[in-house]
């Protein structure tokens, strides 16, 4: 099992809500046929996603997003050899409006690269990991 996060900034200024729909569609499409479990976040045009799964895929899969126009300055922020995967389902498309409905969370409010980057690669994970279950109680 292997595991890949990656940051990156969308060319366009501001996505829509129907881009974003559309990247939803594809990603859980497109994961599901790669049997790629993880996460996709969003938020004023900066997205961080996991990909986990086999190796091979993960990578051939981060290979085709490297080649997506929609998106620039694309950084492999962790990656490594897994024992299990640590997000069981796909996650993704998470708008500014769910953002707001937790700002509550203090350790979510502050969601963008410079943060990340700078970040324990554990903390990233639990950051992720608030977020969704978060984002179950309050949100869906």
């Amino acid at each position: 099992m292997y595991r890949l996060i990656y940051l990156s900034t969308a060319v366009k200024s501001k996505t829509t809500d129907s881009e974003l729909s559309d990247l939803l569609l594809k990603s859980q499409k497109s994961n599901r046929s790669f049997d790629i479990t993880g996460i996709l976040l969003h938020k004023n045009g900066e997205f961080i996603q996991v990909l986990e799964g086999e190796k091979k895929s993960v990578l051939h899969l981060f290979e085709i997003i490297k080649k997506d126009k929609r998106h620039k300055n694309i950084i492999a922020f962790d990656q490594k050899e897994i024992e299990s995967r640590y997000f069981t389902g796909y996650f993704t498309a998470f708008n500014d409006a769910h953002f707001d409905k937790l700002n509550k969370f203090e350790s979510l409010r502050d969601f963008n690269h410079d943060k990340i980057i700078k970040s324990d690669k554990d903390a990233v994970l639990i950051f992720l990991k608030t977020f969704l279950e978060a984002h179950k109680k309050y949100v869906s």
